[in-house]
């Protein structure tokens, strides 16, 4: 990028698009002047806001919203708190992924009716890159060592409100943590950080934004509690419910993200007879941001508790489900894919958005709209690229897209958007493979895209076909082992920091 060196303002760049006759160059008339394209680029990692509580990285043309006011339209009148542990007892016996579920529950099953979906993911690779041997033995192992130790991380934090293993303030002998919500924030985002964490935002729990929270949910040995709230002070609960103090009120959320290469390459299936595996090495990823995500809960709920603050464990489809959260947060925005948002700077990478109820006084962070949400009106290749036709091809909506299923996991009413057939998906990741706002080969283009994508929605369709024909989606996953893979596996870029 060293070759264009001229002092380009964002409104002549803007102007050489052809994009400043279109109603966005008035708005960037009185904006910072750039020396060359690298400037531009690297402006991807500055801060969009000056204001407390965008503490988000984020580029130049991603704009905050009002509080609770999300790209994706919602009536909050028509939201209303899903009985999450008795609906996904009722979707065990036929989803694909939840056979797994069953076996590490010890439930009942028919494995008849659990499909094996190896056959078409495999198909699917072979279709993109004939040349792909198959799954070798070193995948295999790859995904065998790696399972041996999710299954002893899995359920590290499993007690709702925390393996507390830490002292409190009263047992150190020091007062408990003093701070604005500013502030707090701030420490909990530094913390979250070191921890393993991307970006961090806070949803306070209001009128509406409590009717997210599930009523019931489901213990690690398939019993149904409900998320009861409560006056009281502390955090209770007996064989029925968890009982929640009032007073918890703060929604802190944060993104956890996938390996960068292997989500793009990402193949998880859910065979009949074991618990997890995958097709090529995809899996892999998957699991390992899972172990980091359950690790970072951990450590998270322990560190509140030693601040002086109580809180509710919120991972893994815990409380309350991720992709309201993480929209509201301002951490990504509500994408075709239903259950999974997309960021502006890590794309569809990200594969869990966690969330931790505390009562630790925590300032709001806003909604963004970096113009994905409009983008996947137009675009669609991630249903298209979906071996198991689990998502929509058609326009946000909103009608209850499956009115035969029960509620739940992105299937509900209330707001305008997509849903996810939960009959037909593996969680395979595929979806995410192909997002376009992935970006992960450093090519100026992608940066480029995305801020005119950010700025006006004219040229969509036109970027959304460029995507399907120079196909920068699905990775062959064998050669994710010739090459030289990052720390943890994460684009060495996104790993932030001076």
């Amino acid at each position: 990028m060293s070759n264009f060196h001229s002092i380009v303002s964002r409104r002549d760049f803007m102007k050489a698009l052809g994009l400043a006759g279109v109603g966005i160059g008035g708005s960037a008339a009185g904006a910072p002047v750039f020396h060359d394209l690298d400037e531009l680029i690297a402006s991807e990692g500055s801060s969009y806001s000056s204001s407390p509580s965008a503490i988000h990285n984020a580029p130049w043309w991603v704009k905050e919203r009002d509080y609770e006011n999300t790209t994706t339209e919602i009536d909050w009148s028509q939201i209303i708190r899903l009985d999450q542990g008795k609906d996904w007892q009722k979707l065990y016996p036929d989803r694909p992924q939840y056979g797994s579920f069953r076996i590490l529950l010890n439930l009942p099953q028919d494995p008849d009716m659990i499909p094996d979906p190896a056959p078409i993911l495999e198909g699917y690779i072979k279709n993109k890159y004939p040349e792909w041997k198959g799954t070798q033995t070193r995948d295999h192992a790859l995904q065998a060592a790696d399972s041996a130790t999710f299954g002893h991380i899995s359920f590290l934090g499993v007690n709702m409100f925390g393996d507390l293993r830490t002292r409190t303030p009263e047992q150190f002998g020091v007062p408990k943590h003093q701070g604005t919500p500013e502030e707090n924030l701030k420490m909990c985002r530094a913390f979250l950080r070191l921890v393993g964490a991307h970006d961090v935002g806070n949803v306070p729990l209001t009128e509406n934004t409590r009717k997210l929270i599930y009523k019931s949910g489901i213990t690690d040995t398939a019993v149904v509690k409900e998320y009861q709230f409560t006056d009281d002070e502390k955090l209770s609960e007996n064989d029925t419910a968890w009982k929640i103090p009032n007073k918890l009120n703060n929604m802190l959320t944060y993104s956890m993200l996938n390996c960068t290469e292997l989500c793009l390459g990402n193949t998880l299936s859910i065979p009949k007879y074991l618990a997890s595996d995958g097709v090529g090495n995809g899996a892999i990823g998957t699991l390992v941001a899972y172990q980091r995500s359950f690790i970072a809960n951990f450590q998270l709920q322990n560190f509140l508790h030693s601040l002086g603050y109580q809180s509710v464990r919120g991972a893994s489809y815990n409380i309350c489900p991720s992709t309201p959260f993480g929209t509201l947060a301002g951490i990504g925005e509500h994408a075709r894919m239903a259950t999974v948002i997309v960021s502006p700077m890590y794309g569809a990478t990200m594969r869990v958005c966690d969330r931790c109820l505390t009562d630790l006084p925590l300032a709001p962070t806003k909604p963004i709209d970096a113009g994905i949400n409009k983008f996947c009106e137009t675009c669609g290749i991630c249903a298209e690229e979906c071996p198991f036709g689990s998502l929509s091809k058609g326009g946000s909506s909103w009608d209850h897209f499956l009115s035969n299923e029960p509620l739940g996991n992105g299937n509900a009413p209330g707001f305008k958007g997509w849903r996810l057939d939960l009959h037909k998906c593996n969680y395979c990741g595929i979806c995410q493979s192909a997002c376009p706002f992935n970006s992960v080969d450093n090519s100026w283009v992608h940066s480029l895209i995305k801020s005119t994508v950010g700025t006006t929605s004219i040229f969509n369709g036109f970027f959304a076909n460029m995507e399907k024909n120079f196909n920068y989606g699905f990775h062959n996953p064998e050669n994710w082992w010739d090459m030289e893979q990052p720390v943890f596996g994460i684009k060495k870029e996104w790993l932030g920091g001076d």
